[in-house]
């Protein structure tokens, strides 16, 4: 008996592209009927991240709004379903980003029901939580720290999921380091917490890349004349390293506003797109820096990034070269800072952030060659 086609999951555009109008809301109840009925005949598995986020999203805005509690009941067994637990886990870890055992975490976000109605748009309000909720969130942390936890202890597993294994080795080496640089300034039961936070971030980082690479390998984004790829190395560097904002003495600079690593690379390509049309990097001589990092630094919103590219090759016998973008941060080192203010600095005009506000865009000309144990400054004119 031939197999039924596979199944082509919704698009994100789709999704997101459906608006307030009534239409518009009567598609999306149609969309959750349709998900809904995969979901409880046993094919979740053929629902895309991003579907089970848009189910998860719905019925949670349902809940925090419908009183009647025969149907507020059955959608709390519906968000407890086990293809939606890391949905429930990611708003969970949200909820208790700073503080993963909840000692200080007293209030969260819901929606406000009476001003919903009323301005006919979610609105939300600051609410207290309950012990038996913070009971329930503690259930639902602990469970995916402790899974995350014995994945990062087992050192015999190689995952054949690239995204996985990347993130397995990358965390263990971050926290490895992190135990490293805190053991001598901090008591044990400090470290123990903070490296538990640092172990659920990184699983929150992982499905959010699963979500970012589950119909792809990597993105392509022009820079000047070359195709620069952003890949599953790039992400997980970028996420495990860089976005642990809070955790200790790591000695990494945070990204705390403007990015976000669900939007990272969008954001990144409209920034790049608009720098192209100035000419800013045809004379990068990443060619002849094969195996070297080439340190690019632009301004965003005021605040200074730098972003590392290099030629790599990989394929049978190396065969295949490729640009990819190493790693890409807030620039706070003192060193780094005193370079790029060596260079011209260009005004390239304004562009969109994740909070949908413009904000100044500009790039410095010129690039640093990461070589130890003094990067050097190249201007280019």
């Amino acid at each position: 008996m031939a197999k039924p086609p596979k199944r082509t999951p919704y698009t994100e555009e789709h999704i997101a592209g459906l608006g307030n109008s009534p239409v518009d809301q009567e598609r999306k109840k149609e969309l959750l009927e349709e998900l809904l009925g995969l979901l409880f005949n046993g094919k979740g598995d053929q629902l895309s991240f991003y579907e089970k986020r848009f189910i998860y999203n719905q019925l949670s805005v349902m809940q925090d709004l419908d009183e009647n509690k025969g149907i507020l009941q059955k959608i709390r067994e519906i968000l407890k379903h086990k293809d939606l637990d890391d949905l429930r886990f990611m708003e969970v870890a949200r909820d208790y980003w700073r503080d993963v055992d909840g000692y200080t975490i007293n209030y969260k976000l819901k929606i406000d029901r009476e001003e919903t109605i009323r301005q006919e748009k979610l609105v939300q309000k600051t609410v207290p939580i309950s012990q038996i909720e913070k009971y329930m969130d503690m259930e639902v942390l602990n469970k995916h720290y402790k899974e995350w936890q014995s994945a990062l202890d087992n050192n015999s597993i190689r995952y054949s999921n690239k995204l996985l294994d990347r993130f397995i080795i990358e965390t263990k080496q971050f926290r490895k380091n992190f135990i490293r640089n805190n053991n001598q300034y901090y008591g044990y039961l400090w470290i123990k917490k903070e490296e538990k936070k640092l172990i659920i971030r990184s699983k929150y980082f992982y499905l959010v890349g699963v979500e970012v690479f589950q119909n792809v390998d990597h993105f392509t984004i022009q820079i000047g004349p070359y195709h620069v790829e952003y890949n599953i190395d790039s992400y997980v560097h970028i996420a495990v390293r860089h976005f642990q904002d809070g955790i200790g003495n790591n000695d990494k600079s945070h990204f705390q506003q403007d990015f976000a690593m669900r939007k990272d690379v969008k954001i990144l390509t409209k920034i790049f797109e608009k720098a192209n049309g100035h000419n800013l990097f045809d004379n990068l001589p990443i060619d002849n820096l094969a195996g070297k990092l080439v340190g690019l630094l632009f301004e965003f919103n005021e605040q200074a990034y730098t972003i590392w590219i290099q030629k790599k090759k990989s394929g049978s016998h190396l065969s295949n070269e490729f640009y990819q973008i190493d790693t890409f941060y807030p620039t706070k080192n003192p060193e780094e800072i005193k370079l790029y203010k060596q260079l011209d600095k260009i005004e390239i005009g304004t562009i969109t952030n994740i909070h949908s506000k413009e904000v100044p865009l500009a790039f410095y000309k010129g690039f640093i060659e990461y070589k130890r144990p003094n990067n050097i400054l190249h201007k280019i004119t």
